[in-house]
Protein backbone atom coordinates (compact mmCIF):
# COMPACT_ATOMS: atom_id res chain seq x y z
CA UNK A 1 0.00 0.00 0.00
CA UNK A 2 1.74 3.13 -1.21
CA UNK A 3 0.96 6.79 -0.96
CA UNK A 4 -0.96 8.42 -3.80
CA UNK A 5 -2.93 11.56 -4.41
CA UNK A 6 -6.68 11.20 -4.49
CA UNK A 7 -8.54 12.19 -7.64
CA UNK A 8 -11.29 14.82 -7.67
CA UNK A 9 -14.08 12.23 -7.43
CA UNK A 10 -12.34 10.45 -4.56
CA UNK A 11 -11.91 13.73 -2.69
CA UNK A 12 -15.61 14.49 -3.06
CA UNK A 13 -16.46 11.06 -1.65
CA UNK A 14 -13.95 11.52 1.16
CA UNK A 15 -15.30 14.94 2.07
CA UNK A 16 -18.86 13.57 2.31
CA UNK A 17 -17.74 10.52 4.27
CA UNK A 18 -17.25 12.49 7.48
CA UNK A 19 -20.93 13.49 7.40
CA UNK A 20 -21.96 9.86 6.97
CA UNK A 21 -19.65 8.81 9.83
CA UNK A 22 -21.05 11.48 12.16
CA UNK A 23 -24.58 10.37 11.30
CA UNK A 24 -23.59 6.74 11.98
CA UNK A 25 -22.12 7.79 15.33
CA UNK A 26 -25.41 9.29 16.46
CA UNK A 27 -27.38 6.29 15.18
CA UNK A 28 -25.12 3.86 17.07
CA UNK A 29 -24.73 5.94 20.21
CA UNK A 30 -28.32 7.13 20.59
CA UNK A 31 -30.90 5.59 18.24
CA UNK A 32 -29.75 1.99 18.74
CA UNK A 33 -29.09 2.36 22.46
CA UNK A 34 -32.07 1.79 24.71
CA UNK A 35 -32.46 3.64 28.00
CA UNK A 36 -31.81 0.32 29.78
CA UNK A 37 -28.52 -0.10 27.91
CA UNK A 38 -27.50 3.49 28.67
CA UNK A 39 -27.84 2.84 32.40
CA UNK A 40 -26.50 -0.72 32.49
CA UNK A 41 -23.40 -0.15 30.31
CA UNK A 42 -21.82 1.80 33.16
CA UNK A 43 -22.31 -1.10 35.61
CA UNK A 44 -21.91 -4.13 33.34
CA UNK A 45 -18.91 -4.65 31.07
CA UNK A 46 -20.79 -7.10 28.83
CA UNK A 47 -23.54 -4.56 28.14
CA UNK A 48 -20.89 -1.92 27.45
CA UNK A 49 -19.11 -4.32 25.07
CA UNK A 50 -22.37 -5.08 23.24
CA UNK A 51 -23.06 -1.35 22.87
CA UNK A 52 -19.49 -0.73 21.68
CA UNK A 53 -19.79 -3.46 19.04
CA UNK A 54 -23.12 -2.05 17.81
CA UNK A 55 -21.63 1.45 17.64
CA UNK A 56 -18.51 0.26 15.81
CA UNK A 57 -20.69 -1.70 13.39
CA UNK A 58 -22.52 1.53 12.52
CA UNK A 59 -19.21 3.30 11.83
CA UNK A 60 -17.88 0.40 9.73
CA UNK A 61 -21.17 0.29 7.80
CA UNK A 62 -20.88 4.04 7.13
CA UNK A 63 -17.34 3.63 5.83
CA UNK A 64 -18.40 0.71 3.65
CA UNK A 65 -21.38 2.71 2.38
CA UNK A 66 -19.18 5.67 1.53
CA UNK A 67 -17.05 3.35 -0.65
CA UNK A 68 -13.79 5.01 0.24
CA UNK A 69 -10.96 2.71 0.98
CA UNK A 70 -12.68 -0.39 2.25
CA UNK A 71 -11.59 -2.52 -0.66
CA UNK A 72 -8.53 -2.91 1.58
CA UNK A 73 -7.30 -6.11 3.10
CA UNK A 74 -9.35 -7.73 5.82
CA UNK A 75 -6.60 -7.03 8.37
CA UNK A 76 -7.13 -3.27 7.91
CA UNK A 77 -10.86 -3.61 8.57
CA UNK A 78 -10.01 -5.77 11.60
CA UNK A 79 -7.64 -3.15 13.00
CA UNK A 80 -10.22 -0.39 12.48
CA UNK A 81 -12.91 -2.52 14.15
CA UNK A 82 -10.68 -3.26 17.13
CA UNK A 83 -9.80 0.44 17.44
CA UNK A 84 -13.44 1.50 17.36
CA UNK A 85 -14.71 -1.11 19.83
CA UNK A 86 -11.87 -0.70 22.32
CA UNK A 87 -11.88 3.11 22.38
CA UNK A 88 -15.66 3.25 22.67
CA UNK A 89 -15.63 0.66 25.46
CA UNK A 90 -13.13 2.69 27.48
CA UNK A 91 -14.89 6.02 26.90
CA UNK A 92 -18.30 4.67 27.92
CA UNK A 93 -16.97 3.46 31.26
CA UNK A 94 -18.11 6.61 33.06
CA UNK A 95 -21.33 8.52 33.58
CA UNK A 96 -21.70 12.19 32.72
CA UNK A 97 -22.99 14.31 35.62
CA UNK A 98 -23.17 17.52 33.55
CA UNK A 99 -23.36 18.80 29.99
CA UNK A 100 -19.69 19.76 29.81
CA UNK A 101 -18.47 16.22 30.43
CA UNK A 102 -21.08 14.88 27.99
CA UNK A 103 -19.93 17.38 25.34
CA UNK A 104 -16.28 16.40 25.91
CA UNK A 105 -17.20 12.69 25.76
CA UNK A 106 -19.06 13.11 22.47
CA UNK A 107 -16.12 15.02 21.02
CA UNK A 108 -13.83 12.11 21.89
CA UNK A 109 -16.32 9.67 20.37
CA UNK A 110 -16.35 11.62 17.12
CA UNK A 111 -12.56 11.90 17.09
CA UNK A 112 -12.24 8.13 17.42
CA UNK A 113 -14.95 7.54 14.82
CA UNK A 114 -13.26 9.86 12.34
CA UNK A 115 -9.78 8.35 12.78
CA UNK A 116 -10.38 5.62 10.14
CA UNK A 117 -11.78 8.27 7.78
CA UNK A 118 -8.60 10.34 8.19
CA UNK A 119 -6.47 7.25 7.51
CA UNK A 120 -8.47 6.49 4.37
CA UNK A 121 -8.40 10.08 3.17
CA UNK A 122 -4.66 10.49 3.65
CA UNK A 123 -3.56 7.15 2.26
CA UNK A 124 -6.43 6.52 -0.12
CA UNK A 125 -6.27 2.80 0.61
Amino acid sequence: MGYRLLGVGEKMIASMTWLVVIFAHFVGDYALQSSWMAVEKIKDGYVRLAHSIIWAGCIIAALLYSQIGFNSDAWFIGIVSFWLVSTHYVMDDTSHPNRLTLFFDQGLHLLCALTPWVMLYIWGT
